[in-house]
C-alpha cells in the first residue's frame, strides 16, 4: 500500500555521445523531475530534454564501463529511497551493476513506481504484478508505457559572488518566487555554503535551458556558462560592464547587483516599501539671555 508521502527519488540516465537511450523522458518525470545524466555529453542530452526537470546534474565519465560506473555513482545515489533507470539497453546493464554496489534490491520491468509500490510486467506484459517497495529499491522503467507532459522552458533568476550572501539569496529566492521563476547560483556562491549545491549551474552542476536567464552579480565564467544551454533572452547585472556575462546579455544592466534585488523586491511586495523620512522644518536657535 502507497504511504501517500512522497521519498526522495531520482533518475538515473546513460547517455552515449549526447543521445538519451529510449524513456530517459518518461523516466525522469516518474523521479519527479530529479535526474542524473551519466556518460558522455551530458550537458547536451541536458538541452535535449523534452520533459520538465526541477533538477538536473551531469557526470561526464566517458564511454560505458557499468561495473566502475556503478561503483563511482553508488555513494551519491545512497541519499535517494528510489533510483529509478530507463529499461533500455544500457539502463538494462548498469541497473544491477548499480544495485549489487548499493546493497539493494533491484525490481526490473516496472511500468509504475509510486512510493512503497511498483508495478511490474511479466510474461511478456501479459500479467502486471504489484509489489511492495518499502525499503530502499534499483528499479527499470519499460520505456513507451509512461508518457510525458510537453517541457515548458523556464525562468531562471541566478546570483553570483556580486551578492552579499545568505541573506540576499534568500531574498533572490523569493523574488524569482514572485515571478514564477527558479532560483539558481554559480558554483562559488555554492562551494561558500550560501546555497545548497543542488542550486549551482554549470559543467559539474545542473544543466539548464532557460527561456529567461537573469544573472545578478555572476561573471560568466566558462564552467558556469556551459551549463546554461541555449536561453532565448539573457538579462545582466553587475557592476563590470566587460564581464563574459554582460557581453552575451540581451540587456545588460551596469548597476549593484544587490541593490537591483532590492528594489525589484519592494515592487513585488517581497518586503514592505521603505517610507520616505518626513523632512524636518528647521526651528530657530535658541538665545538665552543672562
Amino acid at each position: 500500500m502507497s504511504t501517500g508521502r512522497e521519498t526522495p527519488r531520482i533518475a538515473v540516465v546513460p547517455v552515449r555521445g549526447a543521445v538519451l537511450p529510449a524513456g530517459a523522458d518518461e523516466t525522469i518525470a516518474e523521479a519527479g523531475g530529479v535526474v542524473l545524466l551519466a556518460g558522455s555529453g551530458t550537458s547536451e542530452a541536458a538541452a535535449s530534454l523534452a520533459v520538465d526537470a526541477l533538477s538536473v546534474a551531469t557526470a561526464e565519465i566517458g564511454n560505458p564501463a557499468f561495473g566502475a560506473w556503478a561503483v563511482a555513482l553508488a555513494p551519491v545515489l545512497a541519499p535517494y529511497h528510489a533510483v529509478l533507470l530507463p529499461a533500455s539497453p544500457d539502463g538494462r546493464d548498469l541497473a544491477p551493476r548499480l544495485a549489487a554496489a548499493m546493497d539493494r534490491p533491484l525490481l526490473a520491468g516496472a511500468t509504475e513506481y509510486r512510493d512503497s509500490e511498483v508495478r511490474l510486467a511479466r510474461c511478456g506484459g501479459l500479467v502486471m504484478e504489484q509489489v511492495a517497495a518499502d525499503g530502499p529499491v534499483v528499479v527499470t522503467l519499460q520505456p513507451g508505457v509512461r508518457g510525458i507532459e510537453p517541457r515548458h522552458r523556464e525562468l531562471i533568476m541566478a546570483g553570483g559572488a556580486g551578492l552579499r550572501g545568505p541573506a540576499d539569496f534568500r531574498l533572490l529566492n523569493e523574488v524569482a518566487t514572485a515571478i514564477g521563476a527558479s532560483m539558481g547560483a554559480t558554483r562559488v556562491v555554492a562551494d561558500m555554503g550560501w546555497v545548497a549545491h543542488e542550486r549551482y549551474i554549470g559543467t559539474t552542476g545542473v544543466a539548464v535551458n532557460p527561456e529567461l536567464y537573469v544573472a545578478l552579480g555572476i561573471s560568466g565564467a566558462i564552467q558556469h556558462v556551459t551549463g546554461l544551454g541555449n536561453p532565448c533572452h539573457v538579462v545582466a547585472v553587475n557592476t563590470d560592464p566587460s564581464c563574459p556575462m554582460m557581453a552575451m546579455a540581451d540587456l545588460a544592466l551596469v548597476t549593484d547587483a544587490p541593490g537591483l534585488l532590492e528594489v525589484l523586491a519592494r515592487r513585488l511586495g517581497v518586503v514592505p516599501e521603505i517610507p520616505e523620512t518626513p523632512e524636518i522644518p528647521e526651528t530657530p536657535e535658541e538665545t538665552s539671555h543672562v
